[in-house]
């Protein structure tokens, strides 16, 4: 998914670009930051563990996912998963 200008966070708009698995979901704002939930132990999507150690390394496997998709339906939020 890509939502360009128009989520609204913290007060202003950001874009966004998030891959949802039956099991997880994660999402990466034009920011550089990211939102990681674990679907299956939060259905309701109500703890970020976008810093909880024990989650990134799914974390890193869902970035690479995302920019592969990101790469192969010509996305352009990129440069926000890989800034290097």
């Amino acid at each position: 998914m890509e939502y360009r200008n128009g989520y609204r966070r913290q007060g202003r708009d950001f874009a966004a670009c998030a891959l949802v698995t039956k099991k997880d979901k994660l999402v990466r704002y034009d920011d550089g930051t990211c939102e990681f939930t674990d679907l299956e132990a939060d259905p309701g999507e109500r703890r970020d563990r976008a810093s909880d150690p024990a989650c990134q390394e799914r974390i890193r496997q869902r970035e690479r996912e995302l920019l592969t998709e990101l790469l192969r339906t010509q996305g352009n939020c990129c440069e926000q998963i890989c800034p290097n």
